[in-house]
Protein backbone atom coordinates (compact mmCIF):
# COMPACT_ATOMS: atom_id res chain seq x y z
CA UNK A 1 0.00 0.00 0.00
CA UNK A 2 2.80 2.04 0.72
CA UNK A 3 4.14 2.09 -3.22
CA UNK A 4 0.23 2.87 -3.78
CA UNK A 5 0.07 5.92 -2.13
CA UNK A 6 3.41 7.45 -3.38
CA UNK A 7 2.31 6.76 -6.72
CA UNK A 8 -1.20 8.36 -6.12
CA UNK A 9 0.44 11.60 -4.38
CA UNK A 10 3.03 12.05 -7.27
CA UNK A 11 0.30 11.31 -9.94
CA UNK A 12 -1.81 14.42 -8.52
CA UNK A 13 0.59 16.47 -7.63
CA UNK A 14 0.45 17.70 -11.72
CA UNK A 15 -3.39 16.55 -12.17
CA UNK A 16 -4.66 18.41 -9.27
CA UNK A 17 -4.49 21.45 -11.51
CA UNK A 18 -6.33 20.33 -14.65
CA UNK A 19 -8.83 17.72 -13.03
CA UNK A 20 -11.67 20.28 -12.93
CA UNK A 21 -11.42 19.93 -16.90
CA UNK A 22 -13.24 16.73 -16.44
CA UNK A 23 -16.08 18.36 -14.97
CA UNK A 24 -16.26 21.29 -17.49
CA UNK A 25 -16.47 18.84 -20.04
CA UNK A 26 -18.42 15.90 -19.01
CA UNK A 27 -20.68 17.56 -16.92
CA UNK A 28 -21.15 21.19 -18.09
CA UNK A 29 -25.21 19.96 -18.67
CA UNK A 30 -26.48 20.18 -15.46
CA UNK A 31 -29.07 16.97 -16.77
CA UNK A 32 -25.93 14.77 -16.36
CA UNK A 33 -24.68 16.03 -13.30
CA UNK A 34 -23.95 12.93 -10.72
CA UNK A 35 -22.87 15.79 -8.20
CA UNK A 36 -26.07 17.35 -8.92
CA UNK A 37 -27.87 14.06 -8.37
CA UNK A 38 -25.86 12.99 -5.37
CA UNK A 39 -26.54 16.63 -3.58
CA UNK A 40 -30.13 16.34 -4.23
CA UNK A 41 -30.48 12.81 -2.49
CA UNK A 42 -29.14 14.87 0.76
CA UNK A 43 -31.69 16.67 2.98
CA UNK A 44 -30.46 20.32 4.24
CA UNK A 45 -30.24 19.00 8.01
CA UNK A 46 -27.85 18.89 10.81
CA UNK A 47 -26.21 15.55 9.36
CA UNK A 48 -22.47 15.13 9.18
CA UNK A 49 -21.18 13.56 6.03
CA UNK A 50 -17.47 11.90 4.79
CA UNK A 51 -16.56 12.64 1.12
CA UNK A 52 -13.38 9.79 0.83
CA UNK A 53 -11.17 10.86 -1.92
CA UNK A 54 -12.26 14.57 -2.12
CA UNK A 55 -9.89 15.63 -4.64
CA UNK A 56 -10.61 19.05 -5.90
CA UNK A 57 -13.64 18.94 -4.07
CA UNK A 58 -16.54 18.79 -6.76
CA UNK A 59 -18.75 16.80 -5.10
CA UNK A 60 -18.73 18.09 -1.76
CA UNK A 61 -18.68 21.85 -2.28
CA UNK A 62 -21.42 21.20 -4.85
CA UNK A 63 -23.34 19.34 -1.55
CA UNK A 64 -22.23 22.31 0.79
CA UNK A 65 -23.50 24.82 -1.79
CA UNK A 66 -26.86 23.32 -1.54
CA UNK A 67 -27.06 22.38 2.18
CA UNK A 68 -25.79 24.94 4.75
CA UNK A 69 -26.79 22.95 7.75
CA UNK A 70 -24.42 19.91 6.36
CA UNK A 71 -21.21 19.30 8.46
CA UNK A 72 -18.64 17.76 5.77
CA UNK A 73 -15.21 16.71 6.51
CA UNK A 74 -13.53 15.84 2.85
CA UNK A 75 -10.21 13.71 3.10
CA UNK A 76 -7.60 12.72 0.57
CA UNK A 77 -4.47 11.20 -0.09
CA UNK A 78 -2.93 14.38 -2.36
CA UNK A 79 -2.46 17.78 -0.08
CA UNK A 80 -1.94 19.19 -3.85
CA UNK A 81 -5.58 17.79 -4.76
CA UNK A 82 -6.54 19.19 -1.41
CA UNK A 83 -4.47 22.64 -1.56
CA UNK A 84 -6.70 23.43 -5.03
CA UNK A 85 -10.08 22.38 -3.16
CA UNK A 86 -9.67 24.21 -0.34
CA UNK A 87 -9.03 27.58 -2.74
CA UNK A 88 -12.05 26.89 -4.22
CA UNK A 89 -13.74 26.54 -0.88
CA UNK A 90 -12.41 29.64 0.32
CA UNK A 91 -13.45 31.66 -2.76
CA UNK A 92 -16.81 30.43 -2.20
CA UNK A 93 -17.10 31.19 1.32
CA UNK A 94 -18.47 27.69 2.81
CA UNK A 95 -17.98 27.52 6.52
CA UNK A 96 -19.55 23.86 6.34
CA UNK A 97 -16.60 22.09 5.15
CA UNK A 98 -12.93 20.43 6.98
CA UNK A 99 -10.42 19.20 4.77
CA UNK A 100 -7.68 16.49 6.28
CA UNK A 101 -4.76 14.89 4.60
CA UNK A 102 -5.68 11.07 5.15
CA UNK A 103 -5.28 7.94 3.83
CA UNK A 104 -7.98 6.48 3.22
CA UNK A 105 -7.06 2.49 3.32
CA UNK A 106 -6.76 3.79 7.24
CA UNK A 107 -9.40 6.56 8.28
CA UNK A 108 -8.74 8.09 11.73
CA UNK A 109 -11.80 8.89 12.55
CA UNK A 110 -15.17 7.49 14.55
CA UNK A 111 -18.23 5.81 13.43
CA UNK A 112 -20.10 8.97 13.33
CA UNK A 113 -20.96 10.07 9.73
CA UNK A 114 -24.86 9.79 8.23
CA UNK A 115 -23.72 9.95 4.99
CA UNK A 116 -20.80 8.44 3.66
CA UNK A 117 -19.48 9.05 -0.18
CA UNK A 118 -17.43 9.18 -2.55
CA UNK A 119 -16.91 10.48 -6.21
CA UNK A 120 -15.04 8.89 -9.23
CA UNK A 121 -12.33 6.95 -6.84
CA UNK A 122 -12.70 3.51 -7.21
CA UNK A 123 -12.05 2.94 -10.41
CA UNK A 124 -8.61 4.63 -10.21
CA UNK A 125 -7.23 1.69 -7.17
CA UNK A 126 -6.14 -2.07 -7.64
CA UNK A 127 -8.82 -4.44 -6.28
CA UNK A 128 -7.21 -5.06 -2.57
CA UNK A 129 -7.03 -1.10 -1.96
CA UNK A 130 -10.55 -0.55 -2.94
CA UNK A 131 -11.56 -3.36 -0.92
CA UNK A 132 -9.43 -1.35 2.08
CA UNK A 133 -11.16 1.67 1.23
CA UNK A 134 -15.12 0.51 0.88
CA UNK A 135 -13.92 -1.44 4.02
CA UNK A 136 -12.94 1.97 6.31
CA UNK A 137 -16.38 3.64 4.45
CA UNK A 138 -18.26 1.27 5.93
CA UNK A 139 -16.95 1.31 9.59
CA UNK A 140 -17.16 4.61 9.82
CA UNK A 141 -20.67 5.10 8.37
CA UNK A 142 -23.63 5.13 11.22
CA UNK A 143 -26.05 2.41 11.52
CA UNK A 144 -29.28 3.56 9.32
CA UNK A 145 -26.30 5.93 7.43
CA UNK A 146 -26.30 5.95 3.62
CA UNK A 147 -23.78 5.37 1.46
CA UNK A 148 -23.35 7.35 -2.19
CA UNK A 149 -20.78 6.15 -4.59
CA UNK A 150 -20.55 8.26 -8.02
CA UNK A 151 -18.76 5.99 -10.95
CA UNK A 152 -18.29 5.85 -14.48
CA UNK A 153 -20.53 3.78 -16.67
CA UNK A 154 -20.78 2.78 -20.83
CA UNK A 155 -23.47 4.78 -22.01
CA UNK A 156 -25.77 2.82 -24.43
CA UNK A 157 -26.34 6.41 -26.96
CA UNK A 158 -23.55 5.23 -30.12
CA UNK A 159 -22.50 8.90 -30.03
CA UNK A 160 -21.91 8.64 -26.55
CA UNK A 161 -19.97 5.66 -26.45
CA UNK A 162 -17.43 6.68 -29.17
CA UNK A 163 -16.50 9.32 -26.60
CA UNK A 164 -16.52 7.40 -23.67
CA UNK A 165 -13.85 5.03 -25.58
CA UNK A 166 -11.64 8.12 -25.79
CA UNK A 167 -12.42 9.94 -22.46
CA UNK A 168 -12.57 8.65 -19.65
CA UNK A 169 -11.49 4.57 -21.14
CA UNK A 170 -8.47 5.48 -22.62
CA UNK A 171 -7.02 7.11 -20.22
CA UNK A 172 -7.86 4.45 -17.11
CA UNK A 173 -5.74 2.75 -15.55
CA UNK A 174 -5.51 -1.27 -16.75
CA UNK A 175 -8.47 -3.20 -15.22
CA UNK A 176 -10.92 -0.36 -16.08
CA UNK A 177 -12.78 -2.41 -18.74
CA UNK A 178 -13.32 -5.32 -15.58
CA UNK A 179 -14.14 -2.28 -13.41
CA UNK A 180 -17.34 -1.27 -15.33
CA UNK A 181 -18.57 -4.99 -15.08
CA UNK A 182 -18.44 -4.97 -11.22
CA UNK A 183 -21.23 -6.66 -9.48
CA UNK A 184 -22.45 -3.14 -7.06
CA UNK A 185 -25.44 -5.30 -5.49
CA UNK A 186 -22.95 -8.45 -4.66
CA UNK A 187 -19.93 -6.50 -4.14
CA UNK A 188 -21.72 -4.06 -1.64
CA UNK A 189 -23.41 -6.93 0.46
CA UNK A 190 -20.28 -8.46 1.23
CA UNK A 191 -19.19 -5.71 2.53
CA UNK A 192 -22.66 -5.71 4.94
CA UNK A 193 -24.47 -2.66 3.35
CA UNK A 194 -27.82 -3.10 1.66
CA UNK A 195 -28.41 -2.03 -1.55
CA UNK A 196 -30.76 -0.11 -2.82
CA UNK A 197 -30.58 1.33 -6.43
CA UNK A 198 -28.57 2.44 -9.04
CA UNK A 199 -29.42 6.50 -10.63
CA UNK A 200 -28.17 6.76 -14.62
CA UNK A 201 -26.56 9.43 -16.20
CA UNK A 202 -24.82 9.94 -19.49
CA UNK A 203 -21.16 8.71 -18.62
CA UNK A 204 -21.65 8.20 -15.08
CA UNK A 205 -23.85 6.06 -11.78
CA UNK A 206 -25.05 7.11 -8.71
CA UNK A 207 -25.05 3.90 -6.50
CA UNK A 208 -27.34 3.98 -3.42
CA UNK A 209 -26.92 1.65 -0.08
CA UNK A 210 -27.43 2.00 3.12
CA UNK A 211 -26.01 0.29 6.64
CA UNK A 212 -28.18 -1.78 9.15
Amino acid sequence: MKNYSETVKFRYKFLAHVYDLMDIVGFRNKKYSPRLGLARHIPNENIIILDVCFGTGNSGITIATKNTKNKIIGIDLSKQMLKVAQNKISRKQLNNITLRNMDATNIRLNPIFDVVTTSLSLHEMPKDIMDAVVSEMVRVLKNNGKMYIIEWDKPTRFLSSIVFMLFPYFIEPKGFGKFLKLDWKSYLEKHGLKFESVEKYMFTKLIIASKG
